[in-house]
């Protein structure tokens, strides 16, 4: 019986251990791809992923509200790449974020889509004839 209950516990102690071995690792791509970023860009970038409120972070391609939560669960972030370890963000989003930053952040532009109005309807023309025409 002892042995079973240190047997769990050593169990409970190493399975955090274990998956955090299981975290995702980002590509040499995605790598690269962030040191390439100028330090003002870098700060720039990880101010927006540790402090940005959700329209901040939504702003970033690939960010859509799920993702924005999980960023926050994430926070403190200390360097971008490890932006591939939240839920949902692969090699390819950071890299797209880093483009997105290498750019200068550009704000998406949003079109408003005009509503069509429809034509004014001109009045139909009187029906000539007696079934048209009342008796007052």
């Amino acid at each position: 019986m002892k042995y079973n209950l240190i047997l769990l516990i050593i169990l409970g102690l190493l399975t955090p251990a274990m998956a955090a071995e299981k975290t995702a690792k980002p590509s040499g791509r995605a790598q690269v791809a962030a040191k390439t970023l100028t330090p003002a860009e870098r700060t720039r970038l990880l101010s927006i992923l540790n402090e940005g409120d959700d329209q901040a972070l939504q702003s970033l391609p690939g960010i859509g509200a799920t993702r924005a939560v999980a960023i926050k669960k994430a926070r403190p972030l200390t360097d971008p790449v490890a932006l591939v370890k939240v839920e949902g963000i692969g090699d390819s989003t950071l890299v797209d974020i880093v483009a997105h930053a290498k750019a200068g952040f550009p704000e998406a532009k949003k079109e408003e889509a005009e509503v069509p109005q429809a034509p004014a309807r001109k009045p139909a023309p009187a029906k000539s004839g007696s079934a048209s025409k009342r008796p007052e």
